[in-house]
């Protein structure tokens, strides 16, 4: 992620072999709703805020067959380091593979470095999918990197290098003087 920007999307993924074991999923053919709990930095301050969390958006695997995105209120909304987003099928269940939910990141005022990106919060636990009782989902945390972008990096250098230049001229026209 680039520092001092706003709208970066992330893609949070989910992979599943089917059929589904039974129990503890309601269905071997999918899953049929979400409770999706994101923690940033373990909820410490800098960090990337999550600005927009989209479950039900084209694209992700509840898009066409959803009741709406829900969450549990602030202070688990965005903007924010911690935030909910829940949905269920309006019938059926959807296929577990593709893209479980786009999220939105700001990092103004973010310096760089690596912060925690987790699908577990503090308060409610592990994300899960709304089947039976312990369908929780194999979670993996990962990571958002904020790095400078390579082109101000090599401006940067070249700034360096035509100071060092200056430098080296006006040595040169002293000694010649």
């Amino acid at each position: 992620m680039l520092p001092e920007t706003p709208g970066q999307i992330v893609q949070v993924l989910v992979s599943a072999d089917l059929p589904l074991p039974v129990p503890p999923f309601n269905s071997p053919n999918g899953v049929q709703g979400l409770d999706l709990y994101l923690t940033v930095n373990n909820d410490v301050a800098p960090a990337p805020v999550m600005t927009l969390v989209d479950v039900i958006g084209p694209g992700t695997i509840f898009f066409g067959n959803n009741t709406g995105q829900g969450d549990f209120g602030p202070p688990f909304i965005a903007p924010g380091l911690v935030v909910v987003a829940t949905t269920t099928t309006a019938s059926g269940t959807v296929d577990p593979n593709g893209i479980l939910a786009f999220v939105e990141f700001d990092t103004t005022g973010v310096a760089p470095g690596v912060y925690p990106f987790s699908l577990t919060s503090p308060l409610f636990g592990p994300s899960d999918f709304a089947a039976a009782p312990g369908s929780d989902a194999v979670l993996i945390d990962g990571t958002l990197t904020v790095v400078p972008e390579p082109a101000s990096i090599v401006m940067g250098l070249f700034a360096a290098a035509g100071l060092g230049a200056v430098m080296i001229r006006r040595r040169r026209n002293k000694a010649a003087a």
